[in-house]
């Protein structure tokens, strides 16, 4: 008999066989049946697997017919599930001979063989050692998703007034027009106002504007002129807020402000947004009549408009005539070293965004998961900071205290991708693999990237191949070491190894790769680093039988003793 493999190895949870039974020429009886079915013995308990029935070439029923004469080679094949209690196991086989007396029923038991016919036990024969389950050592790295902590280093705010010019002037005028509104005037006070509390200022820039009935390089003119005036302006109130007796802006001149005036000619877009949007009753049809005038025809048309409809000038044209003034000044924020102390002494003054941030400024991970937790309690409702605080709860095995967490961030944000995505791994960590690929399943289906997270499903279920696929380029990463080892790329498994996190499992899998390439240091070497890392291992050793050859090796025994 010829068995494969040499030692039963678990594949997705199932572990499969063949087994080449020779019977040479002139040796099976014409009359005679014999009944093959292997056992499996692991501790107290065994496993009978399904009965294959050989039978000479006068028996009827059922099983392959076995030539007198020439006799012939069979396959017996079968698989069957996996249990973690099967991990130090043998199989064997005790064929039955007989002589049955009618046709064979692929039902017969041994006891019935025994007690209908004359029978034969031949020597009972042991066909393999098991079962390795190397793929169990998935897992662990599945990727999780921190939500962004939102906080911006630098957060430029604006505020804009508007001067408005008279017809083909530049001179600014406050008490013409569109300037003595409450409106206008309110927004000169706000540009004032937003000036003088003293934030740093980005720039000042001016964009003037004229409306298109003129001449274009006219109007390009204009525009420039009161962009000049709009700055002087500007200028003009800022001086005064330097001289002002409670002056908060600390700076002597305005020499360090970039003021930018920007003429911008005609305001196309402006016209014809206010024009659509005006209660003028021919409106689509001056709208037509623009579009469709040749470039130099325009001006000229809204001219000849003007005439017809004069509420075109006061209500449309007017307002275009203007130099928008807006300042960029740049937010006070407190220093990363600020955000840092106040998220350990009083987290309270901090927003969501700010204590999510000062998480990222340690490495330390008990501080971070204390920093998310405190964020958890001062903003229950934030699914960001229940979702980053179930990542470091998982990252701490908390499985308990992640999911609740989880709860909390799906309850605030439904169908969120980062926060499906975490649940999934949450589940695979507890190796609750069919939940696991439904979430891994539904974040893909929300917009998240869950290549390598159902990479990680397919290599639990032995999919070695398409878990190399989903992997794509990563690289120095376990799960795509043991992907490729499970696979007989040593070569390559090493080198990802070799530059992936040293830990527990790493050098574990270092040492099976080197039992199988019969690099007899290596093994012992790696197993020895796994074991100092995580005790648990020595067990896992002793019994695995990716090291049966090992099993009387002095070093190894007492390694695992």
């Amino acid at each position: 008999m010829k068995f494969d493999p040499e030692v039963l190895t678990s594949i997705g949870d199932k572990v499969h066989f063949t087994v080449k039974i020779t019977y040479p020429e002139k040796y099976f009886g014409k009359k005679s049946a014999l009944r093959f079915a292997p056992v499996l013995k692991y501790g107290e308990k065994t496993l009978e697997l399904p009965a294959k029935f050989f039978k000479g070439e006068k028996c009827t029923g059922d099983g392959d017919v076995v030539p007198y004469a020439i006799g012939g080679t069979y396959t017996y094949e079968t698989t069957f599930d996996y249990t973690a209690d099967m991990a130090s196991s043998e199989l064997y086989v005790l064929p039955f001979g007989f002589d049955p007396k009618e046709a064979i029923s692929k039902d017969l038991t041994e006891a019935q063989i025994q007690e209908k016919y004359k029978s034969l036990a031949m020597c009972e024969t042991k066909l393999a050692d098991g079962i390795t389950n190397t793929e169990d050592l998935v897992g662990g790295n599945e990727v999780m998703q921190l939500a962004e902590h939102g906080y911006e280093l630098e957060t430029v705010i604006s505020t804009t007034a508007a001067l408005y010019f008279p017809k083909n002037r530049s001179n600014y005028n406050k008490r013409f027009g569109a300037n003595k509104t409450e409106t206008a005037a309110a927004n000169r006070k706000a540009i004032d106002d937003f000036l003088a509390q003293g934030w740093d200022i980005k720039d000042i820039t001016t964009n003037a504007y004229a409306s298109p009935e003129g001449e274009e390089t006219y109007n390009a003119n204009l525009s420039e002129n009161r962009a000049n005036t709009a700055n002087k302006y500007i200028k003009r109130e800022f001086k005064k807020l330097l001289k002002a007796k409670d002056s908060k802006i600390a700076m002597e001149d305005c020499s360090g402000v970039n003021f930018n005036p920007v003429g911008n000619g005609p305001d196309w877009d402006g016209f014809m947004s206010a024009l659509k949007a005006s209660s003028i009753e021919d409106k689509n049809t001056m709208v037509n009549v623009i579009q469709s005038a040749a470039p130099e025809k325009k001006e000229e048309e809204i001219r000849n408009m003007i005439l017809i409809y004069p509420e075109l000038e006061d209500d449309i044209l007017s307002p275009l005539r203007r130099a928008e003034i807006t300042a960029h000044c740049f937010e006070p924020k407190r220093t990363a070293e600020e955000i840092s102390q106040l998220a350990t002494t009083d987290p309270s003054q901090l927003t969501t965004a700010e204590l999510l941030y000062a998480a990222t400024l340690t490495e330390d991970k008990d501080a971070q998961a204390a920093i998310y937790n405190t964020a958890t309690d001062l903003h229950p409702d934030s699914w960001a900071a229940n979702n980053n605080a179930a990542v470091s709860a998982m990252g701490a095995r908390d499985y308990e205290t992640a999911h609740t967490y989880l709860d909390k961030a799906n309850s605030s944000s439904p169908n969120n991708a980062a926060v499906i995505n975490n649940f999934g791994a949450l589940y695979a960590k507890q190796g609750n693999w069919d939940k696991a690929e439904k979430y891994f399943n539904d974040a893909k289906a929300l917009g998240s990237n869950e290549d390598y997270n159902l990479g990680v499903i397919a290599l639990n279920d032995g999919e070695y191949e398409k878990a190399l696929g989903l992997f794509g380029n990563t690289k120095c990463d376990f799960n795509v070491a043991l992907a490729q080892a499970l696979l007989e790329k040593y070569d390559e498994a090493n080198n990802n190894l070799d530059c992936a996190s040293a830990n527990c499992k790493t050098n574990y899998l270092q040492a099976v790769i080197a039992a199988r390439t019969a690099k007899d240091g290596d093994v012992i070497t790696h197993l020895k680093k796994a074991i100092e890392i995580n005790p648990k291992f020595k067990q896992r050793a002793a019994n695995d039988r990716e090291f049966i050859k090992y099993f009387n090796n002095e070093d190894f025994i007492n390694l695992v003793k």
